[in-house]
């Protein structure tokens, strides 16, 4: 008949068997660390290409569409981010899209704190707060987005 419980066995052995964590993770750190290096340089160099990008002026089998919207003139002098900023503008304006309107008062006015992390001063926190915009208020600001865009 076998032994009830194999594992019986395996503790007898000792140092065959004992567990070593500090060599092991040792090694996987230094693995993790290299790779995480990597990682972290081919993000800065993307991040790095993405901004000459966006700094440079339209290509041109891309400036036929900027042109229907800011004119030949207005479209050569655009660069890829301006466009790109102004025809998100256009979208939160003319289409009403709140996503989109949502993220640039983000960029602008900075990221609203959510209502979980507001708390009164007796540490009740304020899920009855509520901050709302008239729409006199979204109007001027779109405004001054697209007087900055158009510039």
């Amino acid at each position: 008949m076998s032994n009830p419980s194999p594992n019986l066995e395996n503790l007898k052995k000792g140092k065959d068997t004992q567990f070593t964590s500090g060599d092991t993770a040792v090694i996987q750190g230094k693995k993790g660390g290299i790779k995480s290096g990597e990682v972290r340089r081919e993000r800065k160099e993307l991040s790095k290409m993405i901004e000459l990008a966006l700094k440079g002026k339209i290509p041109d089998h891309l400036l036929k569409s900027v042109e229907k919207r800011y004119g030949k003139e207005k479209a050569k002098t655009l660069t890829m981010f301006e466009a790109i900023v102004g025809r998100q503008i256009e979208r939160a304006l003319i289409k009403a899209d709140t996503i989109t309107f949502r993220e640039l008062m983000d960029r602008v006015e900075g990221k609203p704190v959510s209502e979980n992390d507001i708390r009164f001063p007796d540490g009740l926190p304020a899920q009855s707060l509520k901050i709302e915009f008239n729409e006199k208020e979204v109007e001027e600001v779109l405004n001054k987005l697209l007087k900055k865009v158009n510039q």
